[in-house]
């Protein structure tokens, strides 16, 4: 085990202004095993009772990679990108794991275009890097069975969105996509390719910009599931994507921003009914509301004070748009 890797120039830079600007204190602790494949399981953030973070790699296949990916998540949430939260359950374990793995590949994948386009600009990708990332989803996805049906095969959305996770790693880069990757999910390929789509519609440049495409590939990934004829998964309700709201907007009253939903799901931290911020103009929820019940009268008295005012009282974070 290491604790003092040998890093490249740009991921020590980053290192240490990660270092100097999160508040608490990182270290990095390398296991010895290197399996020659990239994935992005292979490091994990670990908070410390004392505060502080281990920032744990499994897997030292390229450790300039993987440690600079994990700081690059980190300087995200510095600069107040989006954070996502899953603050509800549904009561039914199941169906809560589902949800909840579907929507953290989709945010991460649209993470990994803002950090996958940092570390190339730094020279961090390099040819051998995307080899071994080409290794960590042929070696270990298991192919499509030629001629079966893939909506009933439990992996298929797992191949979908693992190719998604792909097709960000290689943005920008698309001639270097492996052929293999069409042979081998020949059909999980073309959702993963609708899914990028919509994803990259538009440029992802500003948390803004990235709340947009989060909440828009969820929407397409629920109308994928409908056709498919899988029940469309509620990430607009169970997912919690916090806010990125306008100068003018945290003026405005809450109710000219937010409408509060009353849902049968739980909320985690209460144990009770979940009352839900959903943004009015996406219709995602941006957080749930820490109250064990909510009167008229006192969701009136809610929607009556200013936006910023209520993010204010219940420590809600959110991130001003430019």
């Amino acid at each position: 085990m290491n604790t003092d890797p040998e890093l490249i120039q740009p991921v020590q830079e980053l290192l240490k202004n990660i270092r100097e600007h999160f508040p608490a204190q990182i270290t990095i602790q390398v296991d010895d095993q290197a399996s020659g494949r990239i994935s992005h399981d292979a490091a994990q953030q670990e908070m410390q009772k004392d505060g502080s973070m281990i920032l744990h790699v499994y897997d030292q296949t390229d450790l300039n990679y993987t440690i600079s990916h994990e700081l690059l998540h980190l300087e995200m949430y510095l600069k107040g990108f989006p954070a996502m939260g899953l603050p509800v359950t549904t009561s039914d374990p199941h169906l809560d794991d589902q949800i909840a793995a579907t929507g953290v590949a989709i945010y991460n994948s649209a993470s990994h275009l803002i950090i996958g386009a940092e570390q190339r600009r730094n020279g961090i990708i390099t040819k051998e890097t995307e080899q071994a990332f080409i290794r960590g989803i042929s070696d270990v996805v298991p192919a499509e069975e030629p001629n079966a049906d893939q909506g009933d095969d439990p992996r298929f959305f797992y191949r979908v969105l693992t190719l998604l996770d792909g097709l960000a790693f290689f943005a920008d880069h698309e001639d270097s996509l492996p052929a293999e990757w069409l042979q081998m999910y020949p059909e999980a390929f073309k959702y993963a390719q609708r899914l990028y789509a919509t994803m990259t519609a538009k440029v992802i440049d500003s948390p803004f910009a990235l709340r947009r495409a989060i909440v828009k590939t969820f929407r397409d990934f629920d109308a994928m599931l409908d056709e498919l004829g899988y029940m469309p998964m509620p990430h607009d309700q169970f997912v919690a994507l916090s806010p990125v709201l306008s100068e003018r907007q945290t003026k405005l009253e809450f109710r000219q921003v937010f409408d509060i939903l009353h849902t049968d799901y739980l909320n985690r931290e209460t144990k009770e009914k979940a009352f839900l911020a959903i943004g009015k103009s996406d219709r995602q929820m941006a957080f749930a509301l820490p109250l064990k019940e909510l009167s008229q009268d006192a969701a009136l008295k809610i929607y009556d004070q200013k936006a910023a005012d209520i993010l204010k009282q219940f420590q809600i974070g959110y991130a001003l748009r430019n």
